[in-house]
């Protein structure tokens, strides 16, 4: 093997590995911090490229990160809106069935008490009972309707919380990324001062 050029288990150079020149050991007999120490002068071998795509790689993941925050985001807040839609309707429909169940029993019972021989709409009599059964019916109609309302009202507060927890969720995956290539930097860089 000590023919063919290059270093190996049975080519030690001269004056032994780690030498100034070897190993990336400098002519004080330390390895240097900071760009030349990877890959030759300036960073630009190796050790910069691989800097650099670690560098790339931390961004475009925080990046894609917090566009795939944004974009749950936008989609829970659609469902949300889906769904507040869909409880209104659901109410709205709700309210004119017991409406018009409570004018089709309000009518039975009209057309019941009339036709009975004798009676007399008097006071307290049977026609205050069909008016308080009426409005018993509408409030029962308006309680439906406001349970809906009140449902939709809840899905579009969902729909928005999930659009403000998309954009913080993405805001933490950038910071996070830049977190991540800032102590990138510092562990093979330095903190540029001396101890």
């Amino acid at each position: 093997m000590a023919g063919r050029g290059g270093y190996g288990p049975y080519n030690i150079p001269p004056g032994g590995i780690g030498t100034p020149g070897q190993l990336g050991i400098n002519d004080l007999g330390t390895v240097p911090v900071g760009p030349t120490s990877i890959g030759g002068v300036g960073g630009a071998g190796a050790g910069g490229a691989l800097f650099g795509a670690s560098v790339g790689s931390t961004l475009v993941g925080s990046i894609l990160g917090a566009i795939g925050s944004i974009q749950n985001a936008k989609a829970a807040n659609a469902a949300a809106k889906y769904n507040a839609a869909i409880a209104k309707m659901q109410a709205d429909q709700e309210a004119h069935r017991r409406r018009r169940l409570g004018r089709r029993a309000i009518s039975a019972q009209f057309t019941q008490m009339a036709g009975k021989s004798g009676v007399t709409a008097e006071e307290g009599g049977w026609l205050e009972a069909l008016a308080r059964n009426a409005g018993e019916y509408e409030q029962d109609a308006l309680n439906a309707e406001i349970a809906g309302r009140q449902t939709a009202a809840l899905e579009r507060a969902r729909g928005r919380t999930a659009m403000r927890q998309g954009r913080l969720g993405a805001g933490a995956s950038i910071l996070g990324g830049a977190s991540r290539v800032a102590n990138l930097g510092l562990s093979i860089y330095g903190t540029g001062g001396t101890t």
